[in-house]
């Protein structure tokens, strides 16, 4: 305790929301406070704590699976382009053969 040195912080003024001794619940800067053990302050702040990240946890799941969802849309997506790019490639390959057998063809009946 800053006031008492010798003092172990043992209790939690909820008045003040301060840590305090035995000694400054006996004197006027405390005296009329509500006070609770350190440990027992500290098991309900652990506690809420505990409710609170139970809380996060609840309300990040959806979160993370819209994430998950849409990095296999992602995939998927890059999948299809790539598989459109090929289709796209040998579809004007075709074309690109049909035209010079076609050019051929007419060169031919021109000799």
């Amino acid at each position: 305790c800053d006031k008492h040195r010798q003092k172990e912080l043992r209790l939690y003024c909820k008045t003040c929301e301060l840590l305090v001794c035995d000694d400054c619940c006996l004197i006027k800067d405390h005296k009329s406070h509500d006070f609770n053990l350190l440990t027992d302050v500290a098991d309900e702040h652990m506690q809420l704590l505990r409710d609170e990240a139970q809380k996060l946890d609840a309300a990040t799941r959806p979160l993370k699976e819209a994430i998950a969802a849409i990095a296999e849309e992602d995939r998927t997506l890059g999948e299809n382009r790539q598989s459109t790019k090929a289709r796209i490639s040998e579809h004007f390959e075709r074309l690109a053969q049909a035209v010079r057998a076609r050019g051929e063809a007419l060169a031919e009946e021109v000799e």
